[in-house]
């Protein structure tokens, strides 16, 4: 689109702006991610939004170039290829293995990261996606405890953002043992069926049949739905494991239902996975995550038992509006101050510096535009404070705070204004009945 011979630049497909009216939910949420991590003792770690393409190869099977999320691929200046990245799981284990923090002590280690990821999703829309996760990972231990932990966690982040309600499912992978076993057991299963399974699924039956779960395909997921479930073959172990994972979850009074069936992605979760829902009709996945006790070797480090989550917090925001969770704006001023002349300028901006290092909200009008505008701008802005500053104002040591709720006025001193300010402010409520948008 062209506008004056000049070319009008947008966003690419899939990537929207979040402007100031629109972030107030996304800032909730993010403090929710924070407050949850800190309270739980989870330490945050923060790694690269590039990274070797190479990481995201190592567990996908040479199939899973299908894999709906499709990391973005570019060349570095020594044309050696890197990734944008599409989760951050395999970031953080990267990192624990490039500065060998297996080898510190304590060898039990847990942490948390919230940023940005961005890949390209193939189904249902051709479209580049980015989002912000928020996500744990618990390092060194096999214990059934810390993926109840892990589930707790992540419960505890819904009712941390406000929801009383959600919708929780866990089901069961098998281990190294028993899965070879359960992956032969599907490719018998969909022999006679395979000319009925779409493309990326007939391309997943030698590595990862499990694949079909996750499949939106209607035919693919109504096939899924009778095939065995990985419960059959798992081994004793791992049986013990999914029970005392229900157990611990059924003394923290955690709700959830067993899903056979459940889908997860991405492929490398083993043992116990979970997927969270809000509590509306048709609500988006919210969280998901579980055991994955090879992936860490499968990098380059040494066996190394892991459980963690991720929540994609557009998921969490949109659930949130959703169910009437999102907080108010709160960037509305607590004053505006008005002036008029170049003397009460200067002492506008005294004044102003001093009440902003106090946390109070001040605006002011920098366009010199005449008293009766400057009072319309406070009444766009929603202040219920207008402090009006003239160079008579000044000369009578009086000027005027007015409430623009009540329609009141009353008269401070013009020596020590901020502190005087400050202190009226302290006595008074800071917010309108109503704010005129």
């Amino acid at each position: 689109m062209e506008k004056n011979g000049n070319v009008m630049l947008k966003s690419c497909r899939g990537l929207d702006d979040l402007l100031p009216n629109e972030t107030a939910t996304w800032q909730q949420v993010e403090s929710a991610a924070r407050e949850t991590a800190q309270a739980l003792g989870y330490r945050e770690i923060r790694t690269p939004l590039l990274e070797p393409t190479e990481l995201f190869n190592t567990w996908r099977s040479p199939e899973r170039e299908l894999f709906k999320r499709e990391p973005v691929h570019v060349k570095d200046r020594a044309n050696k290829p890197v990734s944008l990245r599409p989760e951050v799981t395999t970031g953080v284990l990267r990192a624990y293995v490039e500065h060998r923090v297996y080898q510190s002590p304590p060898h039990f280690h847990k942490c948390s990261y919230l940023g940005p990821v961005a890949w390209f999703e193939r189904r249902p829309h051709a479209r580049y996606v980015q989002d912000v996760l928020f996500g744990i990972e618990v390092l060194g231990s096999p214990s059934p405890a810390v993926d109840a932990d892990v589930i707790a966690t992540a419960v505890a982040f819904l009712k941390t953002i406000g929801f009383k309600k959600y919708r929780l499912q866990i089901s069961f992978r098998g281990c190294a043992l028993c899965t070879p076993g359960y992956h032969e057991m599907l490719r018998e299963f969909l022999a006679d069926t395979m000319d009925k399974l779409c493309v990326e699924c007939q391309a997943h039956q030698s590595s990862d049949p499990v694949y079909l779960l996750s499949c939106p395909e209607r035919t693919c997921h109504e096939i899924s739905r009778v095939m065995p479930t990985p419960y059959v073959a798992l081994c004793p172990d791992c049986r013990r494991h999914f029970q005392s994972v229900q157990d611990d979850l059924d003394t923290q009074g955690i709700d959830f239902a067993v899903n056979p069936l459940l889908a997860c992605d991405p492929g490398y979760y083993t043992r116990t996975i979970f997927s969270l829902w809000g509590p509306e009709e048709g609500a988006p996945l919210l969280a998901s995550g579980g055991r994955y006790d090879s992936l860490l070797e499968l990098l380059g480090g040494p066996a190394t038992p892991a459980a963690g989550f991720s929540a994609r917090l557009s998921a969490c925001v949109q659930s949130a509006e959703a169910n009437n969770l999102a907080v108010e704006e709160s960037t509305v001023p607590d004053l505006v101050m008005a002036s008029a002349g170049e003397e009460s300028d200067r002492a506008v901006l005294k004044t102003i510096n001093y009440l902003r290092q106090r946390n109070v909200r001040v605006e002011r009008d920098y366009d010199n535009r005449t008293l009766k505008a400057q009072i319309r701008y406070a009444s766009r802005l929603g202040a219920r404070y207008l402090v009006v500053f003239g160079d008579d104002e000044t000369r009578h040591n009086a000027i005027p705070v007015r409430d623009l709720t009540r329609n009141t006025q009353e008269f401070l001193p013009t020596s020590r204004l901020g502190e005087a300010l400050y202190q009226y402010l302290r006595t008074k409520p800071r917010t309108r009945a109503s704010a005129t948008a």
